[in-house]
């Protein structure tokens, strides 16, 4: 067991409490925020993974993971600051 698997592992973890953190959260720009981070933190994994396996097309994947995470985050900020299903 390297540093990079130990690493990983901890990263896995912080996930699973920022899971906890997203169903928990009061207001919806917490849970915004929780959001965001858990995507940022799955792209460590993937990348932390591309070194492990010494594979550069995991980081292809990567990219094109956090450029649809960024879209997607945007996209649901753009829906709650017009109201929601309110209108």
């Amino acid at each position: 067991m390297n540093l990079l698997n130990i690493t990983l592992m901890i990263v896995m973890a912080a996930i699973a409490f920022t899971c906890i953190k997203f169903i928990l959260g009061d207001t919806v720009w917490e849970k915004l925020l929780a959001l965001n981070i858990i995507f940022s933190k799955i792209l460590m994994c993937i990348l932390i993974y591309a070194v492990l396996q010494n594979n550069s097309q995991f980081i292809d994947l990567a990219l094109s993971y956090s450029i649809m995470g960024f879209i997607g985050i945007q996209l649901i900020t753009k829906f709650i600051l017009r109201g929601g299903r309110e209108k």
